[in-house]
């Protein structure tokens, strides 16, 4: 069985459909995720990367994008009604005000999308004071991968790395939200106790990633600083050594990936996929100690992350290798 076939008996463990139309859409799915984390995002030069990045989204997929807002989620707009050079403009006009946008393939703030692009600064006197990041993200839709293959993924992710020169982020399988996700937090825990290998986020400006990398996943990369950390280029390729095991440096930085395919992590499988487990322990020193609660807080006595779930959540690959199956079952943190 491939990938695509195990995410295809696996699919309606972590897919459910909206509130008011679960024939149409979804409020909260699995597909690929990738997210940067970027150093003083602020600056004049860092907002013109990142206006960049939105423009090499905007030329691979923004044919698929069609609602969202810049700014103002109380003033929604139609995609296709600005102009690309009027969303880069927006990005990089201001004097270090801070700016966000969000722009989905659905209209409607709890309907999650194939294809969403995502963007936060905060502005350079909050970010000098309370320290937080500014970050990118987007979704894409597992059949971009099935169609167009690992190598355009990998050159698309270390074009992304080259433009934004990222302190560090990852990319692969992960939850795909909606606007509104603090109303689906409790499902994803759930789905992520299940399937260690999809990626949860939450508080994507958290100051805790200056400390270390968030976590890891099919795809990690992280800047040349972090890798003097783990003693250079040639000691991560002899720590990681493993023909499953890909490294790409990029200017600046480099890429890690864990696996020809995605792993989901599956506890009932595979909860402990060999390459994420051997990439998470070489990348553990640059770990972020701790990070930001991964959900708000419970609203109706739900379970959802808090501390101790959350540092449980970091941990979660760090076991001994190697792992059989059995051995992996019996391991699995609950």
């Amino acid at each position: 069985m491939d990938f695509f076939e195990k995410f295809k008996q696996a699919e309606w463990e972590f897919t459910y459909g909206a509130e008011d139309d679960p024939e149409k859409h979804n409020a909260l799915q699995v597909g690929l995720v990738a997210y940067f984390y970027i150093d003083q995002g602020y600056l004049p030069e860092n907002r013109q990367r990142m206006a960049e990045a939105f423009a090499l989204y905007h030329r691979e997929f923004g044919d698929k994008l069609k609602w969202g807002f810049f700014h103002d989620p109380e003033d929604p707009e139609y995609y296709h009604d600005i102009t690309l050079e009027q969303h880069c403009h927006r990005i990089t006009e201001g004097d270090a005000d801070d700016m966000d946008c969000f722009w989905g393939e659905e209209e409607g703030y709890r309907y999650s999308s194939n294809y969403k692009i995502e963007m936060g600064s905060p502005a350079g006197w909050f970010e000098c004071i309370h320290g937080s990041v500014s970050y990118l993200s987007f979704y894409l839709p597992l059949s971009e991968l099935k169609t167009k293959g690992v190598i355009y993924l990998e050159n698309l992710l270390r074009e992304f790395c080259t433009i934004l020169k990222p302190m560090h982020g990852l990319a692969g399988l992960g939850i795909q939200q909606s606007f509104a996700r603090y109303r689906y937090q409790h499902l994803e825990y759930e789905i992520v106790q299940e399937f260690l290998g999809i990626d949860v986020a939450n508080v994507n400006d958290d100051d805790c990633y200056r400390n270390g990398i968030r976590s890891i996943n099919w795809y990690t990369f992280f800047q040349d600083e972090w890798l003097n950390k783990l003693g250079g280029m040639e000691k991560l390729s002899t720590d990681l050594g493993d023909k499953h095991i890909h490294i790409m440096k990029y200017e600046g930085g480099v890429i890690v990936r864990a696996g020809d395919w995605p792993e989901l992590g599956w506890k009932k499988e595979t909860p402990y996929p060999e390459s994420y487990v051997k990439v998470n322990n070489v990348l553990k020193p640059i770990r972020a100690p701790e990070i930001n609660n991964l959900s708000y807080g419970t609203t109706a006595g739900e379970t959802r992350f808090d501390k101790t779930s959350t540092a449980q959540w970091l941990k979660r690959f760090d076991v001994e290798l190697p792992l059989d199956t059995a051995e992996q079952k019996k391991n699995h943190v609950q």
